[in-house]
């Protein structure tokens, strides 16, 4: 019994002993899989972020080739290289379909001549009439080389009013040649209420009889607005509205008129608050008493200065004073085919071309004009199709003219209005 039990210990303890080597290897196994796992993971991972960033490669690729096909076929771009460079040669009866034709329906080119009122209308937007500002719109523009804006021209105020100013003493508007364009009515935007401004040339009185509309900004209405300098900062207007520069953009022509924050703002609670008197901004001004300019804080080589007034589209509920009037019969004629000069009845006012050459703008020619009593250079208009006003001129294809376009179909009060065509004249002329 004794050897048996002595021969049996050791094949227990042996049996034990495998058991504990094979339970050793399998731990080892589990610890090396625990190691590798996460390494075989990634390498995974690795490997589709890979298949994906060559996938996205090549989707980019494919777009970049399918880009340039697009610009390298699309016809327009290689007709409107021949005309700018005076090559065409053929007439745009040939030019290759794809192109916006000059008579082109359904936006701002159309027009009602209403015989009844003796205005002309947007056909889309019949409360929108086509008349121009008052006055010369206030802008910036270049205070040392006045020389190089053919469309502005630098103002100069009387130092005795830019002392005052200094001083805290109130001036009248009408002193410094500012006027409203409406003085009787105030536009919104978001949060804002804003009078347009304008401006006048420092001219010698003149007799009425040559008078020029655009140099004498006196109607300000029954009221008498003035002017304060505010903190040696602010130009404030009454005691309520701040002079400011148009989105407070610092560039040469943008626009300058007086604004204020609502008072019957609702603010959520995630906004700021507006202050009218806002520092920082297109609200801050310089007086300069050496040459009597008045200049935005921080650009001393802008300075106020006075625009050229166009065409454009007016309210004929709150702006008709500015809505142009045509004669009756002029009007009636038009509408059978007869041309007629673009002059307005009431203020005696007539829209010239800004530039004799065409301009280009992407696929279009176009001419800018402006408002002048200058009646020998008025532009004469024909009506066309029941829809469009061509200009007209002696010995001109009828073809090439250019017809009157709200400024990219924007069909809102003060947009300009100017002269547009394309390369093909309409649709039946294109192949």
């Amino acid at each position: 019994m004794n050897a048996e039990i002595y021969t049996a210990l050791p094949i227990d303890v042996e049996q034990d002993q495998d058991q504990e080597k094979e339970q050793d290897q399998e731990k080892e196994q589990d610890h090396i899989n625990v190691i590798v796992q996460p390494s075989v993971n990634k390498e995974k991972r690795s490997e589709s972020g890979s298949h994906l960033r060559v996938r996205v490669i090549l989707h980019l690729l494919k777009l970049t080739v399918l880009s340039m096909v697009v610009f390298f076929s699309f016809p327009h771009r290689h007709t409107f290289r021949q005309y700018s460079e005076g090559k065409a040669g053929e007439s745009k009866s040939d030019v290759v379909s794809g192109v916006s034709p000059t008579l082109l329906p359904g936006g701002g080119r159309d027009w009602i001549i209403d015989t009844t009122h003796q205005i002309i209308t947007s056909k889309h937007n019949p409360n929108l009439a086509l008349g121009s500002l008052r006055h010369d719109p206030l802008i910036l523009t270049n205070r040392y080389e006045t020389g190089l804006d053919k469309d502005s021209a630098l103002v100069k105020f009387a130092k005795p009013d830019l002392e005052a100013l200094r001083k805290g003493e109130r001036v009248s508007m009408r002193s410094m040649l500012l006027a409203l364009q409406f003085p009787h009515h105030v536009d919104t935007f978001s949060h804002w209420e804003y009078m347009l401004t304008g401006s006048g040339v420092q001219v010698p009185a003149v007799s009425k009889d040559t008078d020029d509309a655009n140099s004498r900004p006196d109607d300000n209405g029954d009221q008498e607005w003035n002017l304060e300098y505010i903190d040696e900062n602010f130009l404030v207007l009454d005691g309520e509205y701040a002079l400011d520069v148009s989105f407070w953009k610092m560039e040469r022509g943008n626009t300058v008129n007086f604004v204020k924050v609502s008072e019957n703002t609702q603010w959520r609670w995630w906004e700021k608050k507006q202050k009218t008197l806002t520092y920082g901004g297109g609200r801050d001004w310089v007086l300069n008493e050496e040459d009597g300019t008045i200049s935005p804080k921080g650009y001393p080589y802008l300075a106020l200065g006075r625009g050229t007034r166009s065409l454009a589209l007016m309210d004929i509920h709150n702006n008709m004073d500015s809505v142009w009037e045509f004669d009756q019969d002029q009007l009636e004629q038009l509408k059978g085919g007869v041309v007629m000069k673009l002059v307005d009845k009431k203020s005696n006012v007539g829209a010239m071309k800004m530039e004799q050459k065409e301009q280009y703008f992407e696929e279009w020619r176009y001419i800018t004009n402006k408002v002048n009593s200058v009646r020998e250079h008025t532009v004469q208009v024909k009506y066309i199709d029941d829809n469009y006003l061509a200009i007209y001129e002696e010995g001109v294809d009828e073809e090439k003219a250019l017809v009157l376009d709200v400024s990219f179909w924007q069909m809102t009060p003060y947009t300009s209005v100017n002269f547009v065509g394309g390369w093909t004249y309409n649709n039946s002329k294109r192949k």
